[in-house]
């Protein structure tokens, strides 16, 4: 891991090493990179943009790392908070944080996974709704970001996954138990890779409550 101007964040080592990360993996998979992008409204007044959601530059090593490994089928898949009248999405997430100028640079595949089909699954009783294509790749990489959470303070890599379902069960998960619920869709997605990108980290999260601070830090396993 290297934090000089330009250098990469992550080295070919530091994943081989310290995670086997990429012991399971085929060149032939098809790869699919689930990012922590909760917002896709743009920087407005009060919402911090390091720390609340995903670097594009660990973005761009994890492709480069996989590229490098020989894999050629790689997508990049989020469902980001969905408002007309903050003009909010996935894809407006993608450009606001870079990821889509990545993704252009390397050609790889941008999904946004509100608009996509999904597979019910159920939660103790609850039918929630799970993107199919989180279920259809052959290696799923978490990529969340290292921060707090007022409603259950920290989950490392479990949360993110919240944003493979749809926005109603999203919202039904709120009504519910949070904490229990998003213990039980990690029982039913199982990423093969979970690195948390601590660039920066967000104290007082996740939103404009939250304060930045520069950690230069990833944490990688394949235990989420």
């Amino acid at each position: 891991m290297q934090n000089r101007a330009g250098a990469r964040f992550i080295s070919d080592e530091y994943t081989a090493i310290l995670s086997n990360g990429f012991e399971k993996l085929k060149k032939t998979d098809r790869v699919l990179i689930k990012p922590n992008i909760i917002w896709g409204g743009g920087l407005i007044k009060g919402v911090p943009k390091f720390g609340f959601v995903v670097t594009s530059k660990m973005i761009e090593d994890i492709i480069l790392l996989l590229r490098e490994y020989g894999c050629s089928n790689i997508s990049i898949g989020e469902g980001s908070v969905v408002s007309k009248e903050l003009n909010s999405n996935t894809m407006n997430g993608y450009k606001w944080t870079g990821i889509a100028k990545v993704a252009k640079k390397y050609d790889v595949k941008l999904i946004d996974l509100n608009t996509r089909g999904f597979e019910q699954i159920d939660l103790e009783g609850t039918p929630t709704n799970v993107a199919k294509d989180i279920f259809e790749t052959d290696f799923l990489i978490n990529v969340p970001v290292m921060k707090t959470h007022y409603l259950v303070a920290v989950s490392l890599g479990m949360k993110n996954l919240k944003g493979c379902i749809d926005l109603k069960s999203r919202k039904l998960f709120h009504k519910m138990n949070l904490n229990r619920f998003i213990a039980l869709l990690n029982t039913h997605i199982k990423p093969d890779l979970t690195i948390i990108d601590a660039i920066y980290a967000l104290e007082n999260g996740p939103t404009q409550t939250g304060k930045a601070h520069r950690m230069v830090v990833i944490v990688t396993g394949q235990d989420p």
